[in-house]
C-alpha cells in the first residue's frame, strides 16, 4: 500500500499507462517532496487529502483524464514549488 511508504521523498510514476484514481492515502506521506504522476491514464479527482502531505515541494499530474475541481487543500503546503495540472479536464 502506497500510503504505507512513511519515508518515500520522491515518486516517479511518469508515462506508465497507469490507470484508476490517484490514492488518496498519498496524504499520508508526510515526507513526500516530488510526486510525478504525468503522462498515464488517470482517472477522478484529485484527493483533497494530498494537502495533508506537508513536505510536497513539486505535484506533476498533466496529461491524464483527471477532473474536478482542484482541491483548495493544495494552498496549504506552504513548501509548494510547483503544480502542474495542465493536459486534463480540471
Amino acid at each position: 500500500e502506497i500510503g504505507e511508504l512513511y519515508n518515500l521523498k520522491d515518486l516517479y510514476l511518469d508515462s506508465n499507462r497507469l490507470t484508476g484514481t490517484i490514492p488518496t492515502e498519498m496524504g499520508n506521506l508526510l515526507k513526500l517532496q516530488m510526486a510525478l504522476l504525468l503522462d498515464n491514464q488517470l482517472t477522478g479527482t484529485v484527493p483533497s487529502d494530498i494537502g495533508k502531505a506537508i513536505a510536497l515541494k513539486y505535484f506533476v499530474i498533466t496529461d491524464n483524464n483527471l477532473r474536478g475541481t482542484i482541491p483548495s487543500e493544495l494552498g496549504n503546503i506552504e513548501g509548494m514549488n510547483r503544480i502542474l495540472l495542465s493536459g486534463n479536464g480540471l
